[in-house]
């Protein structure tokens, strides 16, 4: 099993890795020596090759997403203080973007934001909104808004508007693994939902055995949406039969494919 995991973190780490030699072999081309070449290529795309134990520990039991910003933030903070104008692009486009979506479309922003759900709504660390609206419906005559947190560089990565938490919490505090999964099947809680695992008023002892293997399932394996059982496997297999989200509006089975490639649609 561990050998099956390296093989599927080495298969994730392939597509920096791709980027990465695209950039030294241009470089090279451009004349630069080979080892500058390869210092920029190192440089400008996150290293998640980490020597650090106390880092790799919290990945391992309690913390997964804590890699990502502990190579992240030193990266943001070179870029704001050397080259500030290449992130300010982005929160340019975004704030561009979501007022053509109005001028297009028209509508009350502040009306609408409001009946999102409380974590999407406000403003990301950046400045942009949480959501950028789309100048487009779904096929119940809904607004829909983009989730753009993991689309701009350093959108996320101090964003508290993520999970169930009681006190907000950054994403990479958000805890996870399996110290994570033995709490919520021990309070019977899913902290990504905030909702109960089980029902203990209606469901048998069996039922709630089963629910609470199929949530360590869930908890565990990738949530690809072609991975049986898997998260993005059930929200898929709901739209398809007509299931309704908690407004009781009928689930979008495009959504809910975008979703599982990341991009996060929702009316």
């Amino acid at each position: 099993m561990k050998a099956t995991d390296r093989k599927m973190m080495s298969a994730y780490q392939m597509e920096d890795e791709v980027f990465r030699m695209a950039l030294y072999v241009r470089r090279r081309d451009q004349g630069v020596s080979p080892e500058q070449a390869a210092l920029e290529a190192k440089d400008t795309f996150l290293d998640y090759d980490i020597r650090a134990p106390w880092v790799n520990a919290a990945k391992r039991y309690a913390l997964p997403f804590i890699s990502y910003t502990y190579r992240a933030a030193p990266m943001i903070t070179r870029t704001l203080m050397a080259r500030p104008w290449k992130m300010a692009k982005y929160f340019t486009m975004m704030y561009a973007l979501n007022a053509l979506a109005y001028a297009i479309d028209g509508g009350d922003e502040g009306e609408e934001r409001r009946s999102l759900r409380e974590n999407e709504q406000g403003w990301a660390w950046t400045g942009i909104p949480r959501m950028m609206r789309l100048p487009t419906h779904d096929q119940h005559g809904n607004l829909v808004f983009l989730d753009v947190r993991r689309w701009i560089p350093a959108g996320d990565v101090f964003d508290t508007g993520q999970g169930q938490s009681v006190v907000p919490l950054p994403g990479w505090m958000q805890p996870g693994g399996p110290l994570m999964i033995a709490a919520e099947l021990l309070l019977n809680r899913s902290a990504f939902t905030g909702q109960d695992i089980s029902n203990k008023l209606t469901d048998t002892v069996g039922e709630r055995i089963g629910k609470g293997a199929a949530h360590a399932y869930k908890s565990w394996i990738p949530s690809a949406a072609w991975i049986p059982g898997s998260w993005y496997w059930d929200r898929i297999g709901n739209a398809i039969t007509g299931a309704r989200d908690w407004s009781g509006r009928p689930y979008s089975v495009p959504q809910a494919a975008l979703s599982s490639v990341g991009i996060k649609v929702k009316p």
